[in-house]
Parts: structure tokens; sequence; C-alpha cells
């Protein structure tokens, strides 16, 4: 991911205050002059001019010109282990969007074992799984994603949770790991805003197609399964459908190809539906299958997906989803890290 113009000069220019070439209180050449010096646009310097702003290096005094704070930011220097929920080019992406973020404060980030392959080893050998993630402890760690995490084994380590961030995803309850820092989007929230918004499109009956299904006995492996992210989206739709006196919600399963309960759709091929489909996968298999049968997307049935992505944008660009600011996520993420905050738990608002 290739960091934008304005970005690199704000770090070249923190680099010339932390080695004195600006010294604290000094003044800095007018935007013109440093557009000229890098050879940008007033605009692109102006932008860095903020960012650097927004690090905590400068302030712009209105008529008097832009000052280098006498206060400079607290460098970070501690390593800090990122924990992708599977290994691949997504989770890459957001690895290196994370460390483009710490950057700017001097902080190494390192990619560490999957949660998938974690946990992996820890079914075949729990010593070895132990061994790993205590080496992690000694760090502080990003948790990106618990769908496959050995939460057992994170309890003995470290029970408190201190130094930990989980991002994106928990489940486990706000009294679990106490002391670690939790921004998770409001999934609940999410259940609640897409009943409300299929019910408006005079739907029939409420779907939720989901990764796996949803019983205590077969979700997830090692977390909590009233608190994992499909549940609670789950509760939210169930509860505003209860309100309204909606029919209830029918689950449906779905791999990356096809939906294992195909059979419960057929009643419900002329009937106006609604379908709240995590993942764009989800979503395309949904497409596929009304095309498939002559149902009319956006008449017969309508579709809301979860965590909207340039490929589904490409695949199918009419899908209404919800997402979530994940540059201002990853932003809020590093402040915590850096700030070395612990014990807060962040409900993220999402936008669809």
């Amino acid at each position: 991911m290739a960091r934008p113009k304005y970005e690199k000069i704000a770090e070249t220019l923190k680099k010339d205050i932390l080695n004195n070439v600006f010294t604290p209180d000094s003044r800095l050449p007018k935007i013109t002059e440093l557009a000229a010096r890098f050879n940008v646009s007033y605009v692109t310097m102006s932008n860095a001019i903020r960012h650097l702003t927004d690090m905590g290096y400068i302030t712009t005094v209105q008529g008097s010109g832009i000052f280098v704070n006498l206060t400079l930011p607290k460098t970070y220097t501690d390593e800090i282990i990122y924990l992708a929920p599977i290994e691949g080019d997504l989770y890459s992406r957001c690895f290196r969007a994370v460390q483009d973020a710490l950057d700017d404060y001097g902080c190494s980030l390192t990619i560490g074992i999957s949660n998938d392959r974690l946990y992996s080893i820890f079914e075949k050998n729990e010593k070895k799984a132990f061994e790993i993630l205590k080496k992690y402890s000694e760090k502080s760690m990003i948790i990106d994603g618990t769908r496959h995490f050995p939460f057992s084994l994170l309890k003995k380590i470290n029970p408190s949770g201190r130094n930990i961030f989980f991002f994106m995803h928990c489940d486990c309850n706000e009294d679990e790991f106490p002391e670690a820092v939790k921004i998770i989007p409001d999934f609940y929230k999410i259940g609640q805003l897409a009943a409300k918004k299929l019910h408006k499109k005079g739907i029939e009956k409420l779907f939720l197609l989901s990764y796996e299904e949803l019983s205590p006995e077969k979700n997830r492996f090692a977390g909590n399964p009233a608190f994992t992210y499909e549940k609670l989206i789950l509760d939210g739709m169930k509860d505003y459908a209860e309100k309204n006196s909606l029919c209830t919600v029918t689950i449906l399963r779905g791999g990356n190809y096809h939906i294992d309960e195909i059979e419960q759709l057929v009643p419900y091929h002329s009937k106006k539906c609604g379908f709240m489909a995590i993942g764009d996968n989800r979503a395309h298999i949904l497409y596929r299958y009304a095309r498939q049968q002559d149902i009319r997307i956006n008449q017969d049935w309508h579709i809301i997906g979860l965590g909207k992505t340039s490929w589904c944008d490409i695949m199918e660009p009419q899908l209404e989803s919800f997402s979530f600011d994940e540059i201002s996520m990853m932003r809020r993420l590093t402040s915590e890290i850096i700030n070395k905050n612990n014990s807060k738990y962040i409900l993220w608002q999402p936008k669809i």
C-alpha cells in the first residue's frame, strides 16, 4: 500500500524537527516555500502540514505562521506483534495500513502467526501453541479478529489482557480481559439497523446468511459463543423483529460457493425477502442463486452485506453493505497504543 505523498513529506519534516533542523518554537517556512522545496502543489503541502499538526509536531498561528511545538510527542519504541485472523493479501494490507500509521511514531510492528494457524497448532500440540503465544505476550499485541483463537491459552498467560489490543472482533464479553483495549464495531446495532432497513422495504421474511451455524456447540472453537459477532448481529435483528411484530429470523449457512440449507429458500422464491449476508462472498452467492431462479433483486429480494470490499464493488456494485471506517479505526487504534492505554471498550458505529 503506497503512502500518500503528503504523508511522506510530513515524515521528512518530522525528521527535520527531531534532528533540530527546526528547533522547538521556531517558525517553519511558508507553505508556498515548502511546496517549492518538495516540488508539490499547494494543496499537497497543506495536507502535509495538517498531517504534521495532527501528529502534534507543529501549530499554525493565524497571521503569524507555522511553529514547531515546544513539547513534542513521545516516540514509542516498543515492539508490537500483529496477529491477523488468517493469512492472505487482505489482512497483509490491513497490517501495512497499521504499520504506516505507527511508522510516524517510530514503532516497530511485526506480523506474527495467523490466528487460524495458531489454533491449528493448538489442536495438535497445546504446549507448542502455549509457547508461541507466551513469547508474543512478552510484547504488546494487536489481535485482529478472533474467529479461530485459543482464548483458553491467552487466559492462562495474560488473564488481565494488559497491553493487548483487540481490533475488529473480540468474541468475549466486557468482563473478560478487563485491562485490554477493545475497538469493536457495534454488531448488535448493525443487526437492528439491517432489520429496520429491510422492514421499510416491505419484506415478508427475514434471513441471516452466516459463515457457520450459530449454536453454542458448533459456533467458534475457543471463544464465548454468546459474544461472536454473528450472534450479536442475530440478536439485533431478532430484537427489532420482535418489537415490530415481524416474522422470526431464519438462519442460513453458506461457504464461499453455496448455501448449505438451500431448500429453506425454495418456498420464498416469489416472496418479498430480506437478507443480512455476513461477508461479501455470501452476498454474491445470494445474487447468483437469485439469477438462476429468476428472482428479482431489489424487488423480490433485498440484500444487505457486511464488510464491502473492492471485489464486491466490481461484482455487485448495487449491494448495500455495512462498512466500517477502517482508516479512522486504525488511527484510534494507533492513538490507544501510543498513549499506552488499557481498560477500554470502544464500540464503533457502523455506516451503510
